[in-house]
Parts: C-alpha cells; sequence; structure tokens
C-alpha cells in the first residue's frame, strides 16, 4: 500500500468520526509529541530548544515503528518553526510567558506558562470604549513580547520536513483557520491572573460581561476570516478552563458558553 493510499484510509476515517458517522475503527491521534524516547530514551525535553532537528528526525523515526503503525496522527514536528517562537507566542496568548526545561525549569520538566497577569480592573472599561484589539497590543507591549525579536522560521526546512512526514502515509486533514482565537473567558482569565478574575467574576459580573461580549464580537469576526484564508475540514475550539473542575454550571453558562453560541453558527455555514 503507497503513502497516499494509507493517507486516505486514514483520512476517511477521521472524517466519519467528525461527521458523527461510523468509522471502520476508532481514529487515534496523537496531542504530544515526546515520543522521540522510543529512539532515543537519553533524550529530553530541553532537547526541543537545543537540539530540534534531532527531535524532529527521532519523531520521524519512532512513527515508523510497529508500536505506532495504528496512529493515524503524523507526528508533531517543528515544520521549520523554532521551539522558542511556537512557545512563546503561544504562552502570549494568554499573556503569559513560557518557563522553558533547561533554562527556567529542570531539563526533563515540562514547558510551563507563567501568568503575568498585565490587566487591570480598569481596563475592562478600555475595552468597552476602545475595543479589545486596542487594549490586547497593549497587554502584549506591557509583558515585553514582541514577535518581531523571536527567531524566524526555517520555510525551506519545513518544507523538506513536510515531504517526510507525507510518506509516512498518515492523515492530513486541514484545520480551518489554523490555530483559531481561544475563547474569550480563556485570554481574560489570563490576563488578570485566574484568582483575580474569578473574583470579577462574582464582584463586578455585569461590567465582566459586557467586556466579554465586545471581546467575543471580535474574536468570532477574527475566526472567520481566519478560517476564508485557511480552509479546513475542522476547527479547533476547546479549552482549558471550561471543566467542571474549574468553573460551576452557572457561570459557564453566563460567561463561557456565550461564545460558542456565537462562533459555532459561523463556522457550520462557512465549513
Amino acid at each position: 500500500m503507497t503513502p497516499q493510499e494509507m493517507t486516505e484510509i486514514c483520512n476517511k476515517r477521521m472524517m466519519a468520526a467528525l461527521n458523527m458517522e461510523k468509522p471502520d475503527r476508532i481514529p487515534i491521534l496523537f496531542s504530544g509529541h515526546c515520543y522521540y524516547n522510543f529512539i532515543d530514551p537519553t533524550m529530553v525535553m530541553a532537547d526541543f530548544w537545543r537540539r530540534p532537528r534531532l527531535v524532529d528526525e527521532n519523531l520521524i523515526k519512532a512513527a515508523k515503528l510497529p508500536i505506532l503503525k495504528e496512529i493515524d496522527s503524523p507526528p508533531m514536528v517543528s515544520l521549520g518553526m523554532p521551539a522558542e517562537t511556537k512557545h512563546q507566542s503561544f504562552a502570549a496568548k494568554w499573556f503569559a510567558k513560557m518557563k522553558v526545561p533547561g533554562r527556567e525549569l529542570p531539563e526533563n520538566a515540562l514547558w510551563q506558562i507563567s501568568e503575568q497577569g498585565p490587566m487591570t480592573e480598569e481596563d475592562y472599561d478600555i475595552i468597552i470604549n476602545k475595543g479589545w484589539n486596542y487594549l490586547k497590543q497593549e497587554l502584549l507591549k506591557r509583558i515585553g513580547f514582541d514577535p518581531d525579536v523571536l527567531p524566524k522560521p526555517d520555510m525551506d526546512y519545513g518544507k523538506e520536513l513536510q515531504v517526510k512526514v507525507a510518506a509516512l502515509g498518515k492523515q492530513n486533514i486541514g484545520r480551518a483557520g489554523g490555530m483559531l482565537p481561544f475563547p474569550p473567558f480563556e485570554v481574560l482569565s489570563g490576563a488578570r491572573k485566574l484568582p483575580k478574575f474569578f473574583r470579577d467574576l462574582y464582584r463586578i459580573p455585569d461590567k465582566v460581561r459586557a467586556a466579554l461580549d465586545i471581546v467575543e464580537d471580535e474574536c468570532v469576526e477574527e475566526s472567520a476570516k481566519l478560517i476564508d484564508a485557511i480552509p479546513g475540514a475542522y476547527g479547533f475550539i476547546g479549552g482549558t478552563r471550561a471543566g467542571c473542575d474549574f468553573i460551576s454550571s452557572k457561570v459557564f453558562e453566563k460567561f463561557y458558553f456565550s461564545y460558542y453560541r456565537k462562533l459555532v453558527p459561523m463556522m457550520h455555514k462557512k465549513m
């Protein structure tokens, strides 16, 4: 069986699951990418920063092992994006900074998002009066995040990796919009820091709700533009702080679920 034929089988399986149909078997997708240890047990998390090409090489080698044969997802190689750029940009979505293994953390520790909490209570009024995009840029300045000073991606190397990954015969269904905006509840809770934000929900609930209305509308608009620019079969809209171990169902309904009520219909029309 050729890699293209294997990919078609994986894609069909994935699409059946996404469409709530019955696939030939449940698709299996890895959301992590630390199985380079199957090739070299001495490697540590800090190697994502120190030896990124070796990480990519061993991830691809590991994906060929019989034990991982049934995995439908491709290995999460760097695609030429430096780890520092990827992870600091990811943390900045919460207006946070990333603690890195081998630097701020032990060599084999998981990287950690360190909330900075640059947003003040008065900033809710700025969102309401001037908009979320206005404040967002200000908050990034407050934490010292400047994407222009981060290492640049190696596009040629990224293309080489795409060819190697395609030869594995894994699923390659496109994700619409790439990295869509995170739910506003998530973003504001990071901008304020979680304890302060939770207090805000009870001390000034109307102001928080008014600010969320602005942020939600702008994020839906941004998501629509991203989906138009990067078409795909599905989009990731999940959040880490929507679970019952963080918030009650009442708080979820009032402050979180409203975003999905706006976002999902838009995505359904476009996809």
